[in-house]
């Protein structure tokens, strides 16, 4: 091939990426996650928490006064519980024996012994407990009560409340810091979270967020909160060291549920009105991916390994199950010789348990995977052109776009040819 004949299919070939580049985004964001399975539940279903295993997710069902433990690996209801009236929130404890179901009629918090599938106590806490949470080391739990304005804390051993923390504004949501030295609190009256020291059980600070907040989940570091603001559209992003406001995220209509990937750069959003997951990439606070799931989704949750989040539709009276593929976002370097043998360090997300990558249809040897957003990979020997890097793991492989397309440019010295004048 002459350097000008060269030159023209290069050309020809980026024209040819610069159209499919103008269409996709003409047709929005490429999903890489997938809803891989629909699982039917209870009568309007709201919370939902997995189990530390993985194993089991159990989800309230609000007009059905039960809780549906799931089987994970074969996504079908194993058990359902009778609870007290009006299920509405649900938290595991980090042992994965039990998990607490928090009764909004019934002013009451069931505990389930997830051995048996069976309530083992039932616990009188405020008026209209909607949310729960357990604190890592498993010692309390904190119960949100909406009606009284008020946190029960309950000493799990034996399942007594033990004080009743004072706030205001309707608390709704509840999350941890993973060292268990601070709760947070969204208040959905008061635009605003509250800040609780767990040794003294006293509110150290206030913050103000955006308006009609419905729920809130910690980072796996503990360094950011992230709140859901259902009225404003949006999720405001807590720097817990100076509990301060850092970033405004819009996400979309009525953010409702809110849950953090335990690893890699993922915070996924459940969207009531929009019938609608977004994915939250935490490194640049913007919206990675788009998901449709069932009608009206409230609550969310990741399996630990985070290959799997679960969406509670509360209409359609089902979860989603969403399989987290993984995205190339960029490669370096992004171009080099056709006979292969060059190191490519490749960004992304969603990469670990990785199993093979491709430049276009032939395999990368030499593949590392670094991390849940990185791997490095040695390219094949391929024809001149452009081609797409896909990554290849358990849970399914990475969608095209221009950011994974790698150049080979070159041929080698013998191979090409030339005209002397």
């Amino acid at each position: 091939m002459s350097n000008a004949a060269f030159a023209a299919s290069v050309l020809l070939s980026l024209r040819c990426r610069l159209t499919a580049l103008c269409l996709l985004l003409a047709a929005g964001p490429v999903t890489a996650d997938t809803v891989v399975a629909t699982i039917p539940v209870g009568q309007t279903p709201y919370g939902i928490a997995v189990l530390p295993d993985g194993s089991r997710a159990y989800v309230t069902n609000f007009a059905s006064n039960t809780t549906s433990a799931i089987d994970t690996a074969s996504n079908t209801v194993a058990a359902t519980i009778a609870v007290g009236g009006q299920p509405y929130g649900v938290a595991v404890h980090p042992d994965g024996t039990r998990a607490y179901v928090t009764n909004n009629n019934s002013d009451s918090v069931s505990v389930i012994a997830t051995a048996t599938n069976t309530v083992a106590a039932t616990i009188a806490v405020g008026d209209q407990p909607r949310a729960a949470a357990v604190r890592p080391d498993g010692a309390i739990a904190y119960v949100a009560n909406t009606g009284s304005n008020t946190v029960s804390v309950i000493d799990t051993a034996t399942n007594t409340v033990t004080a009743t923390i004072t706030l205001g504004g309707s608390p709704i949501s509840i999350a941890f810091r993973p060292d268990g030295a601070r709760a947070y609190v969204v208040n959905y009256d008061g635009n605003s979270v509250s800040v609780i020291d767990t040794t003294t059980n006293t509110v150290t600070a206030t913050i103000a967020i955006g308006n009609l907040p419905f729920a809130i989940a910690v980072g796996p570091d503990g360094s950011r909160a992230y709140a859901a603001n259902s009225s404003s559209g949006n999720v405001s992003v807590i720097d817990t060291a100076t509990n301060t406001v850092t970033a405004t995220i819009p996400v979309g209509t009525a953010p409702r549920g809110i849950a953090v990937r335990p690893f890699g750069a993922r915070t996924y959003v459940t969207h009531y009105g929009a019938n609608s997951v977004s994915a939250i990439n935490t490194a640049t606070n913007t919206v990675a991916t788009t998901t449709t799931v069932g009608g009206f989704p409230y609550g969310v949750a990741l399996r630990p390994d985070g290959a799997r989040a679960y969406v509670v539709n509360s209409v359609s009276d089902n979860v989603s199950v969403i399989a987290i593929g993984p995205q190339v976002t960029a490669l370096s370097p992004g171009n080099g010789p056709a006979v292969g043998g060059t190191t490519v360090t490749i960004t992304g997300i969603n990469f670990s348990g990785a199993t093979a990558v491709n430049f276009g249809a032939n395999p990368a040897t030499g593949i590392t995977v670094v991390s849940d957003t990185q791997i490095t990979a040695v390219t094949p020997a391929h024809g001149l052109g452009i081609v797409d890097v896909t990554v290849v793991t358990p849970d399914g492989s990475s969608s095209n776009t221009a950011a994974d397309d790698y150049n080979y440019d070159t041929l080698p010295v013998a191979l090409q040819s030339f005209s002397v004048d």
